[in-house]
């Protein structure tokens, strides 16, 4: 029988945490702005980190799920793999964001 063994509605959940710092009593209301300007490039830079995050539990779930072989250890090797292709693929969109902002100084991340 061919095709005997397929994923039927896979969800995917990714819960994610970014922790920024905080400076509960600035001296001056100058460094209460600098410090405010300076979490927001923090939040930016982050939120692209996120992004790839989400990018890559939606592929891992539209991959996944059209997935068949012809029997479940088959089926389990090739989406092992396939999900672990794709995490890996987003891996790299990481690298090449802190590259590409210099870890968030280019948006301004800098104290």
């Amino acid at each position: 029988m061919r095709n005997s063994c397929r994923i039927r509605n896979l969800r995917v959940s990714l819960r994610q945490r970014t922790v920024l710092p905080r400076w509960q009593n600035p001296p001056s209301p100058e460094l209460k702005a600098r410090w405010a300007r300076f979490v927001a490039a923090v939040r930016k830079h982050e939120e692209g980190h996120q992004a790839h995050g989400m990018d890559a539990a939606r592929e891992v779930q539209s991959t996944l799920n059209r997935q068949r072989a012809n029997d479940c250890a088959q089926l389990e090797r090739r989406i092992d793999a396939l999900g672990a292709e794709i995490i890996a693929r987003h891996a790299k969109r990481d690298v090449q964001h802190d590259a590409a902002t210099n870890h968030g100084i280019r948006q301004g991340a800098v104290w």
